[in-house]
């Protein structure tokens, strides 16, 4: 079947609720491939799906009411997960035009799939598959999913020493696992306040002795994530002001405040990994200082 007639196909029959349009790349050329169903793929194709809500024929009045459209990028869970967790759970759980006629018990089964995507995810990371090392970092792009990692590792580890390591891991990030938790309810100060917490609860995790050290590549990224984490905070929280308008003052202590939070971790963390953590003798740093200069 040519191009034209899979297009005619969607359009004009009702039986047909996909059209699936991935590229393909041979010899240096690429081409658009068409398909009314979404093929399984052991490639990372990057994918377009036009679906139809209803089994209609698409006409010029219905097109904009009957068909939609998403994206599949890197694998469908991945796609998936992040399309629940960026616009349909923030929608359906926060959003009080939808929360409210929306049934509790898919709330939770709904946060239940989040976490279980996100378990997934980090779960086929390639780098767990072949080394079977906890190292692994797939799915890890909040300092939650972190926590969460162990927490999952600490229930549902190979060897008891793995489940024990895990839990104290777990033990040791749930103070500042809380905090991560509720950000958006802090204040600039407590964000401030949070950085010396979070700087104390890593410090714990990379100098405890009892069981193997934390992998210094998966402590790095962490650093990272929580830089980030840190540094949309801030945004947010000056999100509120209007810097034209608002009381000078109030701009000024809520710009100096943000900025302390950025420079004090960027601080800690080149303070951690270029000093502390480098004649650190149980578990010495051996990479280069940590520079997080995109917060």
């Amino acid at each position: 079947m040519c191009i034209r007639d899979r297009i005619n196909s969607f359009l004009d029959d009702g039986n047909v609720p996909v059209l699936a349009a991935k590229i393909k790349q041979r010899a240096g050329d690429k081409t658009v491939q068409l398909s009314n169903k979404v093929e399984p793929s052991d490639t990372k194709d990057k994918v377009i799906v036009f679906f139809k809500s209803q089994p209609v024929v698409i006409t010029p009045d219905n097109l904009h009411n009957v068909v939609l459209v998403s994206s599949m990028l890197d694998s469908p869970i991945s796609s998936l997960y992040h399309t629940v967790k960026k616009v349909f759970a923030p929608l359906l759980l926060e959003d009080e035009k939808w929360s409210q006629g929306f049934d509790p018990k898919l709330q939770s089964l709904l946060s239940q799939l989040e976490a279980g995507l996100s378990s997934v995810i980090r779960k086929q990371d390639p780098s767990q598959r072949s080394s079977g090392r906890e190292d692994s970092l797939g799915g890890i792009l909040t300092p939650s999913d972190e926590f969460q990692y162990w927490a999952e590792v600490a229930m549902s580890g190979n060897t008891l020493d793995t489940k024990e390591r895990a839990q104290l891991f777990q033990t040791l990030f749930e103070p500042i696992a809380r905090d991560y938790g509720n950000l958006d309810g802090f204040s600039l100060d407590e964000g401030l306040q949070l950085v010396e917490t979070t700087n104390d609860a890593v410090d714990e995790v990379w100098r405890q002795g009892e069981f193997d050290p934390y992998p210094e590549r998966r402590m790095q990224h962490l650093l990272d994530v929580i830089g980030g984490e840190l540094g949309r905070f801030v945004q947010r929280k000056l999100c509120g002001h209007d810097i034209w308008r608002d009381p000078f003052y109030r701009v000024r202590e809520a710009l100096q405040r943000a900025i302390s939070i950025c420079d004090k971790w960027i601080l800690l963390c080149e303070k951690l990994t270029g000093q502390i953590w480098r004649t650190d003798p149980m578990n010495p740093w051996k990479g280069e200082k940590l520079s997080l200069i995109h917060i």
